[in-house]
């Protein structure tokens, strides 16, 4: 009886910690992590909007927007935060944790 119960005991802390181990290798946990601690940096360089969050990208082939003047500083790896309601755009270059540029867009909802 005891070993049974000692087993399942056993299976259950398994289970557990495999589902534990789990959500800490999602890459959505982690990409969440990862927007919410940009925006925490963005926030001590820039008063930013608090009735919405933004949208966190990271550029990975800056060429392809280049020629968009918004993008002539960006680097590889930069991060784009966009606030839709608030109209801003930024970009963040975590490696020396400045902002790269500041700017207003006009989100087209259609």
């Amino acid at each position: 009886m005891w070993i049974a119960a000692g087993a399942a005991a056993a299976v259950l802390l398994a289970v557990a910690g495999y589902v534990v181990w789990q959500s800490l290798q999602n890459p959505a946990n982690a990409n969440l992590a990862t927007a919410d601690r940009i925006k925490k940096e963005v926030a001590r360089l820039y008063e930013l909007p608090t009735n919405e969050e933004p949208s966190v990208a990271q550029l990975q082939d800056p060429q392809s927007v280049q020629h968009q003047e918004f993008y002539q500083k960006a680097q590889k790896d930069d991060y784009i935060l966009i606030y839709p309601k608030a109209q801003l755009a930024l970009i963040y270059r975590d490696s020396s944790k400045k902002l790269i540029n500041v700017d207003n867009v006009k989100i087209d909802s259609k």
